[in-house]
């Protein structure tokens, strides 16, 4: 079981411009080098990180980064005016990290408050990105639901998930990360469907992916029953065909499909 601290790849996804700013298609170039790698070993823990996650290169335990060699050198000065050991630099394909010449910037949309929840079981591509853009739309407050054990009975290969305390703590690690600059970070075990995202006022979005769109709509219904404020639903695709990730029925990578495979693999030690 891979615990928190192990080893971690980076990759500093760079371009021309300050935080107001993103790629018209982010997600969908972050998408590929994850899917990209992820063929490569399945288990790789590769972080995107974006100009302004740059604070996170001065955590102690990265050791690994793949970035432009300007990028490098000023790194490593600012680790070394930190007294941290300089990064490694990792080869990618550029097939993995496409043409940073065809970047289009686009204004980057902020949130006061947004919100999301979910399993995050056996952190995989999908967590990531939703996270990730959970990350780049928050100004101030993010708040996220780690499901808790009320809502995991009906999980399928309940006995390969991941005790809580792990997920959790993966949750918290990624976020922190990646945008250090959010003041605020509230993730908590949700054990209710709708936790904070039905009673808080304040909250302005919620993240989600494509799967999970119905829940949110759900919450803007109990929302408006409530004569709270509806919130902006920001919906992060689905990943999919990715071969021999653990897909489930529907061709997307997922918790569930992994757990599977760490059952099958399980069950064929015993033989």
């Amino acid at each position: 079981m891979k615990s928190i601290g192990s080893s971690v790849l980076y990759i500093v996804f760079s371009f021309e411009g300050d935080d107001t700013v993103i790629p018209e298609d982010l997600y969908e170039k972050v998408g590929t080098i994850y899917r990209s790698l992820s063929v490569k070993d399945m288990f790789i823990d590769v972080r995107i990180l974006l100009p302004f996650s740059a604070d996170a290169l001065l955590f102690p335990d990265v050791k690994h980064i793949y970035t432009d060699i300007d990028n490098l050198v000023i790194i490593n000065q600012t680790r070394s005016d930190h007294g941290l050991p300089e990064l490694c630099p990792t080869s990618i394909s550029k097939t993995v990290t496409g043409d940073e010449d065809s970047i289009n910037l686009v204004d980057r949309i902020l949130y006061d408050t947004t919100c999301l929840g979910g399993t995050f079981d056996h952190f995989h591509i999908g967590h990531k990105l939703l996270l990730t853009r959970a990350c780049v739309h928050t100004k101030n407050k993010i708040i996220i639901g780690v499901s808790g054990d009320k809502l995991l009975k009906k999980k399928k290969y309940l006995e390969m998930m991941e005790p809580f305390k792990l997920r959790f703590d993966t949750v918290t690690q990624f976020v922190s990360q990646f945008n250090p600059h959010i003041p605020e970070h509230d993730i908590f075990e949700l054990n209710d469907p709708g936790g904070p995202a039905i009673e808080d006022a304040n909250i302005d979005a919620i993240i989600c992916s494509s799967e999970t769109l119905r829940g949110a709509v759900w919450v803007n219904n109990k929302r408006q029953e409530a004569g709270m404020p509806l919130l902006v639903i920001v919906e992060q695709g689905l990943v999919q065909n990715i071969e021999d990730l653990g897909e489930d029925d529907d061709g997307k990578i997922s918790s569930s499909a992994l757990r599977k495979l760490l059952y099958e693999e399980k069950q064929r030690n015993k033989l």
